[in-house]
């Protein structure tokens, strides 16, 4: 009898984590654009939602939170010369509040 009990706990959080992540993966869109300061972030948001029972709406909302717009702030450099990997330039240091 305990081992019915715990295969149902076992279950019943399994599916509880995979509610979590479809939840996590259905706003991951939204928050890229909102952080970017996407001016459609509200738009790839919902096309986000909407997508995740989809699947290929979802790509695209994740594709179109990437998208540089004009007047959109360019995503932040990571090195002093503006290079992207750590065989260009040395890292930037981050400077004391």
């Amino acid at each position: 009898m305990i081992y019915w009990i715990l295969a149902f706990l076992v279950i019943a959080a399994l599916i509880a984590a995979g509610v979590f992540l479809v939840i996590d993966l259905a706003r991951l869109p939204g928050e890229i654009a909102a952080q970017r300061g996407h001016p459609h972030a509200d738009a790839v948001r919902i096309a986000g939602v909407i997508g995740i029972f989809t699947g290929i709406l979802w790509v695209l909302a994740l594709i179109w939170a990437h998208v540089p717009w004009p007047g959109l702030a360019a995503p932040p450099r990571l090195y002093e010369s503006g290079a992207r990997g750590p065989d260009d330039a040395p890292p930037v240091a981050e400077s004391a509040p």
